[in-house]
């Protein structure tokens, strides 16, 4: 008798609407999850821009150029976080202050755990 009741809620249409609503969300929260891995490589990708530059005693203005030009020979990491200005985030000259402060925090710390 259960299992009459069962096979007759599964193809009622408030069944397959809850199905629905159940697919939907779990592809929600893997494009989310994806969404947000993307956004990880493109920072990652800026971050090492901006450490070759660092090395190389540039300008923290020339980042910006230096972007443009990976994303222009489609060999950056970042393409898909271009705005439709064409600008990418973190150039401004206080977020990338930022990052530069925060790779020179790793390097100390990397240089004082190899003194130790």
């Amino acid at each position: 008798m259960k299992v009459d009741a069962i096979k007759k809620h599964t193809v009622t249409s408030d069944h397959k609407l809850a199905l629905a609503a159940q697919n939907a969300s779990v592809s929600i929260e893997q494009a989310a999850i994806k969404a947000a891995e993307k956004e990880r490589e493109g920072v990652d990708g800026l971050m090492t821009n901006l450490y070759y530059s660092a090395k190389r005693n540039e300008p923290s203005s020339s980042i910006s150029d230096l972007n443009k030009l990976l994303v222009h020979h489609s060999v950056s990491r970042f393409g898909s976080m271009m705005r439709a200005d064409k600008s990418l985030p973190y150039e401004h000259h206080e977020s990338v202050r930022d990052m530069l402060d925060a790779i020179a925090e790793v390097v100390r710390r990397q240089l004082i755990d190899n003194i130790r």
